[in-house]
């Protein structure tokens, strides 16, 4: 049972990860105008797999086993992945962006590393 719920959890996070990650990848690719069309057009598939979800895994528990239920993805993952990788196109990052990710990082870095406690025993 412990499997199942560690199994779950980490479904749980990477598709919560897919969720944001499309919608920051429409905000990247539409203007503001067009945004709230693709957004609500991406929500479609949700709401029917809101609907549909308790039925299909009906039927996958009455004539299959529970176990398939996680790999019904993989032919998902098998169309949608050579598909992202032909027709996503994404603006590149500007550099001033790009140095200025780098020097926050390592600022944040530099006060995470000045503040720990290990660090001030040091000194004393």
């Amino acid at each position: 049972m412990g499997t199942i719920i560690v199994g779950r959890v980490l479904q749980g996070f990477g598709g919560g990860g897919i969720d944001l990650l499309v919608q920051v990848i429409l905000a990247d690719m539409t203007t503001l105008e067009e945004r709230s069309t693709y957004l609500g057009l991406m929500a479609i598939p949700s709401a029917v797999g809101n609907i549909m979800c308790p039925t299909v895994g009906a039927l996958f528990s009455t004539y299959a086993s529970w176990r398939w239920i996680g790999w019904v993805n993989l032919p998902w993952l098998g169309v949608g992945t050579p598909l992202v990788i032909i027709f996503l196109k994404l603006r590149p990052i500007r550099s001033i962006l790009r140095s200025l990710e780098i020097s926050s990082a390592s600022t944040g870095l530099e006060w995470r590393s000045l503040s720990s406690e290990s660090r001030f025993q040091l000194f004393q």
